[in-house]
């Protein structure tokens, strides 16, 4: 278990106009869970995910973002298993936290949401992109994107700027994969098809079989939807060593920096979309840049991470839910879903509303890899 209690600083966070100077003295604790996977093999997301909670612990705190609450982040590694973290959020709950943020993968966070539906917890959804975080009737809403809004601008960028008709598709078994092709395939105008697509066993990381049917068909375009940097890195260098010549492009969220700087150069010129890159021009981007740089080496789970997506939507979540705290004056879970709900917030993907079930209503950007990082398409 990670555990650790943020003491608070003093000043504002001006950036977000907040009217409560922080207390001369000490401020009441307030406990927040999160169960992320820190290790297993879905720790290459709950590691970054787990640096963004931490991220934003040590910025609300030493800058008052919540006036009457120091934050006290309670983190249980659920070793990538769905058991273990039903286990964990059990834990917690009964510890009586009944705010939660965080949460690495689908599996990982439906097993929680029982648990989380029982103890009338609040929950900001983690990085699962699973329509089924809605079906619980927990208090849950969800900063990043589900597969629908990905596979719309995915399927808008291959068919209408690429004009591509016909589509390959690669990714590895799963229900992940089988949930970016449906939306993306749901998504494409009539003319535009994904046609045999190459779903590969989970743990591949030889692709020539595959790259050898790509090179030799008349495919316009080549969609890659893997999930997992060790498989995506290796079709990656496996790709521009064959010199297929057709346009690849990566699943909303698939590319980012950590990626492009594992495969060498591999990645330049593949296309793909996210909801936050550091180039988005806004104070509470500006935000998150300065504290990832001022905070960054205090954290085991920082070290040598780049700041990413990833980072980005975790960070927003805690200062999302320390927001709320604030402007509504509360830490009821339902108080504070209710006022997250109903208000437009500005965090650093830009700014953000949310639909009647909780979802956000995302922007996107549109991104290239060049060199060993990646910048927004132009």
């Amino acid at each position: 278990m990670f555990r650790r209690k943020l003491k608070a600083g003093i000043g504002l966070a001006a950036v977000f106009a907040l009217c409560a100077p922080a207390a001369a003295g000490a401020k009441d604790a307030l406990r927040v869970g999160a169960v992320e996977s820190l290790t297993g093999p879905v720790a290459t997301a709950g590691i970054p995910n787990g640096c963004g909670l931490q991220i934003a612990a040590d910025y609300i705190n030493e800058h008052g973002v919540m006036s009457k609450y120091d934050l006290e982040l309670v983190i249980e590694d659920d070793q990538s298993k769905p058991a273990v973290a039903a286990q964990a959020a059990s834990k917690l709950t009964g510890d009586d936290i009944t705010l939660f943020v965080g949460g690495t993968s689908t599996s990982t966070v439906l097993a929680q949401l029982p648990i989380l539906k029982d103890a009338g917890a609040f929950y900001t959804g983690g990085t699962t992109k699973a329509d089924q975080v809605f079906d619980s009737d927990a208090l849950v809403i969800r900063l990043n994107s589900n597969a629908a809004q990905d596979g719309a601008v995915i399927a808008d960028y291959v068919a209408k700027t690429l004009g591509a008709k016909k589509i390959a598709f690669v990714a590895l078994q799963g229900a992940y994969a089988d949930g970016v092709l449906k939306s993306i395939s749901m998504a494409l105008p009539a003319e535009s098809k994904i046609v045999d697509p190459f779903i590969v066993p989970a743990d591949t990381t030889n692709f020539q079989s595959v790259i050898t049917s790509l090179a030799a068909s008349d495919f316009d375009a080549v969609i890659l939807g893997t999930f997992g940097q060790t498989q995506t890195v290796a079709f990656l260098r496996q790709y521009k060593q064959a010199g297929v010549q057709k346009p690849l492009v990566m699943g909303s969220g698939l590319l980012f920096p950590g990626v492009a700087k594992a495969a060498g150069g591999a990645a330049e010129g593949v296309v793909s979309a996210d909801l936050w890159t550091d180039a988005i021009a806004n104070p509470a981007n500006d935000v998150l840049k300065a504290a990832f740089e001022k905070y960054k080496d205090k954290h085991a789970l920082c070290k040598d991470l780049p700041l990413d997506k990833q980072i980005a939507i975790t960070f927003s979540q805690v200062l999302l839910l320390a927001q709320a705290i604030e402007k509504s004056d509360s830490v009821d879970p339902e108080t504070l879903r209710k006022t997250v709900m109903e208000t437009e917030w500005e965090l650093p993907q830009g700014k953000v509303q949310f639909d009647e079930r909780g979802q956000a209503k995302v922007t996107y950007t549109l991104i290239v890899a060049k060199g060993d990082t990646t910048v927004p398409l132009k």
